[in-house]
């Protein structure tokens, strides 16, 4: 994913909201826009934050709220946590898992465990949140029987998929140069 670079090169400092900012304007907007779909435009959400602002929308009560955002397949999305994300109105999330094999992952520097997604994902599914999860073949250092496993996952659970609004792609890893604009 090249999201890293394009924020390192960004000449803006990353900066982090407060939930209940992030819930006031939420229902801001929705009020004075009448509109209900938004994208949290993080390209990680922590579950702790989510669970933050899960808190911070609960009492605004707006059950035409619509969701969604990016996140990593952290351990922190537990069933009790995704029921709550899904009362405030998420109703998609979008997972970068790129590798089912944990070499890869690891010499990728992700930081998840692969051990751990399907419970992330099927605790979104029964509370009604889908999912997208996004994965590549391609890796440098990656061997035939490692992108297999990939694809092995998504065989393995065909379950977690079997509705139209859980998806999943794999790609062959592109790696884009480019020049500097001056």
């Amino acid at each position: 994913c090249d999201i890293p670079f394009i924020n390192r090169v960004s000449p803006k400092r990353y900066r982090v909201r407060h939930a209940e900012t992030i819930a006031a304007d939420i229902d801001k907007l929705a009020t004075k826009h009448d509109c209900r779909h938004f994208l949290l435009a993080d390209e990680a959400l922590p579950p702790r934050v989510l669970d933050r602002i899960a808190d911070a929308l609960e009492p605004q009560r707006r059950p035409d709220l619509v969701l969604s955002g990016y996140a990593r397949l952290e351990p922190g999305f537990t069933r009790p946590l995704c029921e709550k994300l899904a009362r405030v109105g998420l109703r998609r999330i979008y997972f970068g898992l790129e590798s089912a094999d944990q070499g890869t992952l690891d010499r990728m520097h992700k930081g998840i465990q692969v051990e751990n997604t399907h419970t992330v994902l099927r605790n979104c599914r029964d509370a009604g949140i889908r999912f997208h999860v996004f994965s590549m073949i391609g890796f440098p250092g990656e061997d035939h029987n490692s992108a297999r496993k990939t694809i092995k996952f998504f065989e393995d659970n065909a379950d977690l998929f079997d509705d139209p609004g859980n998806t999943f792609d794999i790609h062959e890893l592109e790696i884009q140069i480019g020049r500097a604009h001056v």
